[in-house]
């Protein structure tokens, strides 16, 4: 017996009461150069922004608040703001992927900056004890991230 949703017909499929999911996410990233293992899994999850730096500035103030979020399905969001929460915020979202371990790039699809949209951006990840760090291509904006608590 087929579970699912109903063919067009109208006849509708039984669907099993309770059927756990499992899903399984594998950190293998396949790229031009071959398969690689690569620290994906390091990556997923929700980080709080700690410090955006370009040069000796803070653009939001040395308070800004942020997030980013890495999905295991290849999506992830950004969000910037000042420390209220709302003032010059700047978002966006896309897909995501990681570069021989070494860069993560955002395919961004929207955003509240129209020139980000269907832009790649590029970002070095370095790790400083529990910290991610990301660094921007020239003109250089480094910002450091700490995981979310659960």
């Amino acid at each position: 017996m087929r579970a699912g949703n109903p063919p067009a017909s109208g006849f509708f499929w039984p669907v099993p009461a309770a059927v756990p999911e499992i899903f399984l996410f594998l950190p293998i990233s396949v790229t031009a150069a071959g398969l690689f293992y690569a620290g994906v899994v390091d990556l997923v999850g929700t980080w709080h922004l700690v410090e955006w730096r370009f040069g000796d500035d803070h653009p939001l103030g040395a308070d800004a608040v942020g997030r980013l979020i890495y999905s295991a399905d290849g999506f992830m969001a950004a969000f910037l703001a000042r420390s209220d929460g709302f003032s010059d915020a700047m978002a966006y979202s896309g897909a995501w992927e990681l570069r021989g371990g070494e860069e993560v790039v955002h395919h961004v699809s929207v955003s509240t900056r129209p020139s980000f949209v269907g832009r790649e951006l590029v970002r070095s990840v370095l790790w400083s004890d529990d910290e991610l760090v990301l660094t921007t291509p020239p003109p250089v904006n480094v910002l450091r991230w700490r995981r979310a608590g659960g």
